[in-house]
């Protein structure tokens, strides 16, 4: 397999850190954005750059991207319900300023971006597949359907998001 410039948004997190040793270990570069100060010393020494950034801001320039695994945003049920509007805004404004930034360059990542469980009717047969029925049960799980929707959107305008 070829070797692959793959970006990991929310790094730092539980899966950030997993996934960075699975893409390192079969033999991938990768680049960390995260929102603290320091990459986690778990994963300091697999990654080849770290870039701290508000990415509900602002998308850093990154060159030659071959993928990107969009794992950042607030990501708790429970306090979505006190914080509803954040969790719309913050995580919807990640992937836009991501999006447009690369409609933008000659070089389009694919891009996987990674939803939730949380998104479907619990009440219903298992197994739950991606065309199971869906419940909107927090500002958590409208804010995934809606970059679900991103996606669509963003791959009708040649972004390849998945």
């Amino acid at each position: 397999m070829e070797s692959k410039k793959i970006v990991i948004t929310g790094i730092n997190g539980f899966v950030g850190k997993h996934l960075t040793r699975e893409l390192v270990n079969a033999g991938h570069e990768v680049i960390g954005i995260g929102m603290d100060n320091d990459l986690s010393p778990e994963i300091a020494d697999l990654v080849s750059r770290y870039e701290l950034a508000d990415l509900s801001q602002k998308w850093p320039e990154l060159a030659d991207v071959d993928a990107i695994i969009h794992l950042a945003g607030l990501a708790a049920v429970g306090p979505s319900f006190d914080h509803p509007q954040d969790y719309l805004t913050i995580n919807s404004s990640i992937v836009t300023n991501m999006c447009e930034h690369y409609l933008k360059q000659d070089k389009k990542p694919r891009i996987v971006m990674i939803s939730s469980g949380a998104i479907y009717d619990p009440n219903q047969p298992m197994p739950i597949g991606e065309d199971s029925p869906l419940v909107f049960s927090s500002p958590y799980s409208v804010s995934k359907v809606l970059l679900e929707n991103q996606a669509a959107y963003y791959l009708s305008r040649g972004i390849e998001c998945v």
